[in-house]
């Protein structure tokens, strides 16, 4: 499954986004850095939005709803990094955070 990725550049700091379509399995995102804090929501019902910061336990996300807000404690957001390369660094996108067929759109900050 192919993930669009664009790339801004801003001062101090480098910005990625993009969106993807859930298919009920994780996702790894590449993106040759790795991430100080995060926000992936669902554009296609609105619903839910999950953020990540750095230090966040692996497999946790901050989850908000219009009803309440909770911590995802399993298959949430896993930090990866490597040798900082497109290939080895990044952030894997839990089950938890997935629909099938639904529309998500992302955006990361990154070290």
């Amino acid at each position: 499954m192919a993930t669009a990725i664009s790339w801004t550049t801003v001062p101090f700091a480098r910005i990625v986004y993009g969106t993807y379509t859930g298919a009920g399995a994780a996702h790894n995102l590449k993106f040759g850095g790795k991430p100080i804090w995060g926000k992936v929501w669902n554009i296609t019902d609105g619903d839910f939005e999950w953020t990540y910061y750095k230090g966040l336990a692996d497999g946790y996300a901050c989850q908000d709803t219009a009803a309440a807000n909770s911590v995802i404690t399993s298959n949430g957001f896993t930090e990866y990094d490597g040798t900082a390369t497109e290939d080895s660094c990044g952030i894997t996108i839990g089950t938890a955070l997935d629909e099938a067929a639904k529309v998500f759109r992302f955006i990361f900050i990154l070290e």
